[in-house]
């Protein structure tokens, strides 16, 4: 242990003042160079340690240098205090973040076994079967382990989305973006259907006041006069067009077949359509095909609708609310 008793009431004021030089830079340097684990937390030490630097300053005696040296030592005791309880928090919120993810991933995969077993079983059963009974009796096993295996998969889907809140979560947590997830859909250049997926489920998991907004775009008349072959470049031109009567921020994806999904984060909205959507009921895209060295326009025929994110609470009923309204709404002018 260090001890400056020894100096004082035996080293001059001038001398003191001297002293004063080699901790003025160690505080420089702490201020400089301490963890930012905690904003506000950071900048409050700064703040104590500048302080004690400007106490050191205009320290005149022997007892104000060990009072300064005092408060250096505790705003560094309490700090560092801080710095490894969120180390500690940190390693436990993974740890029980990795056993949840393990836990689960362990019971999706016996989940599978089971129905796989079940279907083998009836299997070997269906090819030894001779009489009418034995195959319906068959036929009753059948029906019964197909009504498990679609409850196993409701199940699994749900788990699915667990692990998917999970994962987001401990990547915040970390401070890892969920930038590295992402993917992008060939065609259109847009995130795929897989990225828009993780944002769904961000976005179901945080219940945050978003619309879902799915946009559709004709293909059939277009195959039938011009063949599937152009079919990316009308997406790519249908999804630019798109992106571009929508703000900034809102995130747009592509979806199954010749759709997109955008995510508007509307807080300020109660169920009021969002009114850069209300205006799209006009909009009509347009796609320039190229044929032989000629330009042939032809306008596009769209559909969109609006579903409010913030009243499902699994993205499997999002999903299936999407597909219903595509297999209603998708247009295809003769």
């Amino acid at each position: 242990m260090i001890s400056i008793s020894k100096y004082i009431g035996q080293v001059p004021d001038e001398g003191a003042r001297a002293l004063l030089r080699v901790p003025y830079v160690m505080l420089e340097a702490l201020v400089a160079h301490s963890v930012e684990y905690d904003p506000s937390k950071y900048e409050a030490n700064r703040a104590t340690l500048r302080k004690i630097r400007n106490d050191l300053e205009i320290a005149k005696t022997g007892t104000d240098v060990l009072q300064a040296t005092g408060a250096i030592v505790r705003a560094i005791e309490t700090y560092n205090r801080g710095v490894s309880r969120y180390i500690s928090d940190r390693e436990e919120e993974r740890k029980s973040a990795d056993g949840l993810l393990m836990g689960k991933m362990l019971e999706l995969a016996k989940g599978k076994g089971a129905s796989a077993e079940k279907l083998r079983n009836i299997g070997q059963k269906l090819a030894k079967a001779v009489h009418g009974r034995d195959i319906r009796i068959l036929k009753d096993e059948l029906a019964e382990s197909l009504q498990s295996v679609r409850e196993e998969a409701t199940h699994q889907q749900e788990q699915s989305d667990a692990i998917t809140i999970q994962t987001l979560e401990l990547m915040n947590t970390s401070g890892h973006s969920g930038a590295s997830l992402v993917d992008s859909d060939p065609a259109t250049g847009l995130p795929s259907m897989q990225t828009a997926e993780l944002a769904l489920q961000q976005a179901i998991g945080s219940r945050v006041h978003a619309y879902l907004v799915l946009f559709t775009v004709a293909l059939g008349s277009i195959t039938r006069r011009y063949g599937d072959g152009h079919h990316d470049a009308v997406l790519a031109s249908f999804a630019k067009q798109i992106a571009a009567k929508l703000p900034r921020p809102d995130p747009l994806f592509r979806w199954k077949g010749p759709a997109l999904v955008a995510i508007l984060e509307r807080p300020d909205l109660n169920d009021t359509l969002p009114p850069e959507i209300a205006k799209m009921s006009t909009f009509r895209p347009e796609f320039t095909l190229e044929i032989d060295g000629k330009s042939t326009k032809i306008q596009l025929s769209m559909s969109s609708i609006s579903i409010h994110l913030w009243k499902y609470d699994n993205l499997n009923a999002v999903q299936q609310i999407l597909a219903q309204c595509q297999s209603s709404i998708t247009p295809d002018p003769a």
